[in-house]
């Protein structure tokens, strides 16, 4: 979000001042980044322009946050262990009703940034997704958004049958709720199809009588 006239923000500038360093190795792959005290310091900025920085960082695919230890270049395995943790936190959000059969994630740059990695992790965990039918690819317009998958679905309906173990108290009770009105938006869902499947079959039987009736007119 560079200004009218080209000029890097702030955010952006310290961002590019990191990535120029990854390319020139003077930040090889696995290295640890600069704390946050130590950028602002460094570069006299705010404590919100440090992290929109290194928000960037990791949406870009430079870098990679570890709870507990900081940030670090990104390394080739890192992006495997994103792609993997991703696709699966999305996996047990949506077990636990944390996606709605139906409903449109996030966008992808929030998911990044909930995450803690780039817009390509995210990316490719969504086309994983869909690809096991967990997600639905929505192309509108220039965009490409992704739903959950439908809950009448066979693939959705076979893993929200699947008993989970019990949590027990009451995140279990919600758990045991969350799948118990999935199955039954299931089946409603499967009921109105055979209802609409069985009124189109009655409207064509119908629709042939009067045409056999002329027939035998004519004949």
């Amino acid at each position: 979000m560079s200004q009218p006239d080209g000029t890097l923000l702030n955010f952006e500038r310290i961002a590019e001042d990191l990535k120029q360093q990854i390319r020139d190795k003077a930040l090889p792959p696995g290295a640890p980044l600069p704390s946050q005290s130590q950028l602002m310091k460094q570069y006299g900025a705010s404590s919100l322009t440090v992290q929109k920085a290194m928000s960037l960082l990791r949406q870009d695919g430079w870098a990679v946050s570890r709870p507990g230890k900081g940030a670090f270049v990104s390394q080739k395995q890192d992006a495997e262990d994103a792609f993997e943790r991703v696709a699966e936190e999305l996996r047990q959000h949506i077990r636990a009703g944390g996606f709605a059969p139906g409903s449109k994630l996030p966008p992808p740059a929030a998911l990044a940034e909930q995450f803690s990695t780039s817009l390509t992790v995210v990316h490719a965990a969504q086309m994983q997704l869909a690809n096991e039918h967990w997600l639905t690819e929505d192309e509108t317009g220039r965009t490409l958004d992704f739903h959950v998958q439908r809950a009448d679905h066979p693939s959705m309906a076979a893993r929200l049958a699947e008993t989970a173990p019990s949590t027990g108290g009451v995140d279990g009770e919600a758990a045991t709720q969350a799948r118990v009105q999935a199955l039954e938006g299931a089946l409603t869902g499967a009921l109105e199809q055979i209802a609409e499947l069985r009124e189109r079959v009655e409207g064509l039987e119908a629709g042939s009588k009067p045409r056999k009736a002329l027939g035998r007119k004519t004949s």
